[in-house]
């Protein structure tokens, strides 16, 4: 998608109809057309946050853009949904491009003053993803380790609820033991995961005895460890009472 410099080159390039795109919209390709933001199964953690962060600013009605403020109502905008091959599900945001004045057969007429203000809103987006690849960073980042948190519950027992993913997360956080895997999900090792676990006192649920026992005489300075910290918890809870 061409930059937003560009605007009518983006726009005609944005109501050209792909040869093997099918669709049973009827409002495409005339005065409406996609936006290039797209997000499938098959999409990143970073792509899927910046298509969300789009679809609140998109809900807003309005941007400050880079000459003016510009505004839309829902009727300005909609989600198109597809089927791929080779990603399966999809959707992508769609939006009415040129203004009922324009001639959409007559593309070499237009100007800047035919096209819509939430078209040069998506295409500035498009902009500022090309200055950084991350819209809202802060929101990001919370975003990020919540994901990260339903990643670690699914490869823990059954027992263990959000809040001990959260915290097992959390432990391996603190240490500073952590990665980014290809998605950019926060990535703890096994070794750490089981270390969190046992030191947070989750070896005690219905995870393999037998594996504790072996993992206990592999780790005799956390077992120690573990030990003082329990002294410790039940000497500050007598001091409570």
């Amino acid at each position: 998608m061409p930059p937003y410099g560009n605007i009518v080159k983006a726009a005609k390039e944005a109501l050209t109809h792909p040869a093997d795109y099918g669709t049973l919209d009827s409002r495409l390709f005339e005065y409406w057309g996609f936006t290039g933001h797209t997000q499938t199964r098959d999409s990143d953690l970073r792509t899927e946050w910046n298509y969300k962060t789009i679809g609140e600013m998109v809900d807003e009605g309005s941007f400050d853009g880079y000459e003016k403020m510009y505004t839309w109502t829902d009727e300005d905008w909609d989600i198109e949904h597809f089927s791929h091959w080779a990603c399966g599900y999809g959707e992508q945001f769609i939006c009415r491009i040129l203004k009922d004045s324009a001639d959409p057969d007559d593309s070499y007429e237009w100007t800047e003053d035919d096209i819509t203000d939430i078209f040069k809103f998506f295409m500035e987006i498009h902009d500022d993803l090309e200055q950084y690849p991350i819209l809202n960073e802060d929101g990001y980042s919370e975003y990020q380790y919540e994901k990260s948190e339903e990643i670690m519950k699914d490869v823990l027992p059954p027992s263990i609820d959000s809040d001990g993913a959260a915290e097992i997360l959390g432990y391996a956080m603190e240490l500073g033991e952590y990665d980014y895997d290809y998605d950019d999900y926060y990535f703890i090792s096994n070794e750490i995961a089981y270390e969190a676990a046992y030191m947070l006192g989750y070896q005690d649920t219905d995870w393999d005895e037998e594996f504790w026992d072996e993992w206990e005489k592999d780790n005799p300075s956390l077992v120690i460890r573990r030990k003082n910290q329990r002294l410790e918890e039940a000497g500050q809870q007598k001091m409570e009472v």
